[in-house]
């Protein structure tokens, strides 16, 4: 009783099989959904700062023109920055140290949530290397060095929380004045901001 392989039988047999091995594979080993990898870079290098994008870019203009940082700006388009150059011992190469630049683009955007109070502050390096002072700078899109910027923006956020508490604190006249009514204190601030 050999079945031909084109008869109604065998070919029932066979999708039989065929649904019963789906089944028991989808319902026995079910993996977590993985993302497939972005083509777009991720953006560790990004704070979420308490200052319309305005006064963020002048905080970040201050931060970054300022001691210890002291970098210059080389232009400015829209809501991004481009620093000057920082230098940095690079990489070993044959017996000697080359050397390295960094510079950066700093990209102040306002929030989606509450663009008129916050702001979004996103740092980008890029680094470029040479061997000995007679040679030219080369761009080498290898040389990654994160850490660089979020150095930078860590700064930039420090900058931004020390210049949003010094705007904040209460000046002389509208410090809280203490009020002698009978035997209580009542605290009555003098004046709102």
């Amino acid at each position: 009783m050999n079945a031909h392989p084109d008869s109604g039988k065998a070919r029932h047999t066979r999708l039989t099989l065929t649904i019963l091995l789906l089944l028991a594979g989808a319902g026995g080993c079910a993996t977590p959904w993985k993302n497939p990898p972005s083509a777009f870079p991720e953006t560790t290098n990004a704070a979420t700062i308490d200052q319309p994008s305005r006064q963020a870019m002048a905080t970040v203009k201050q931060v970054v023109t300022s001691p210890p940082i002291s970098l210059p700006i080389d232009r400015e388009e829209g809501g991004s920055l481009y620093t000057g150059y920082q230098s940095f011992p690079g990489q070993w190469h044959i017996l000697r140290r080359w050397q390295e630049r960094t510079h950066y683009r700093i990209d102040v955007t306002p929030d989606f949530e509450h663009p008129e109070s916050r702001s979004k502050v996103e740092v980008w390096e890029e680094t470029q290397t040479r061997a000995a002072n007679n040679q030219t700078w080369d761009r080498d899109v290898a040389l990654r060095y994160p850490e660089r910027a979020k150095k930078l923006l860590d700064q930039i956020v420090a900058g931004a929380a020390g210049a949003t508490t010094q705007s904040t604190s209460p000046s002389h006249a509208s410090r809280t004045a203490l009020l002698m009514q009978g035997d209580r204190l009542a605290f009555r601030e003098i004046a709102r901001q």
